[in-house]
């Protein structure tokens, strides 16, 4: 009876630990999950093509964009529509705000959302969008294999509303 108690507070303090480590590794995780899209942003904000792409997948990556074309296909077709995207672009100034970050294993998903301010030769365009992106975890890395960024449509007319609050 007393060894049997014994291995049952055994068990339970085992799985207690078990639990503590697996949300240590979950909040660490969720935070390095938060600093890769630190960096994309940052990178956009440098018009820095190469440290971009050094957070997204290079076989595989599917992105639904809010400019045409709406579906781009592989870590080429990204990179081609951001190389020109930053040729076109004097600056950048993009903020992501309500980053909310879950991991299950080696896939996460974001949601956020992301303010952009951009100074082209044809003026300023400020957006306000919802981002959803899913990672995977190669090689000890978090990178991005889908992103998903869009604004709502106004019923009423038709459009794109890019000034759109959460």
């Amino acid at each position: 009876m007393i060894a049997t108690r014994l291995s049952l507070k055994l068990a339970l303090l085992t799985c207690a630990i078990a639990l503590m480590l697996a949300a240590q590794v979950r909040a660490d995780d969720r935070a390095d999950i938060r600093a890769v899209e630190d960096h994309v942003i940052d990178a956009i904000n440098a018009k820095d093509i190469d440290a971009m792409m050094r957070n997204y997948v290079t076989d595989g990556l599917l992105v639904f964009d809010d400019a045409m074309p709406f579906q781009l296909e592989g870590a080429d077709a990204w990179r081609k529509t951001w190389t020109g995207v930053f040729a076109r672009a004097r600056s950048f100034d993009v903020k992501v705000s309500n980053f909310v970050v879950e991991t299950a294993g080696d896939l996460g998903i974001a949601h956020g959302v992301v303010h952009i301010e951009f100074v082209g030769d044809k003026g300023k365009l400020s957006e306000t969008a919802r981002l959803t992106e899913a990672y995977r975890k190669v090689g000890g890395n978090w990178l991005i294999f889908h992103e998903h960024l869009s604004v709502p449509i106004d019923p009423a007319t038709g459009k794109g509303v890019l000034d759109a609050k959460p």
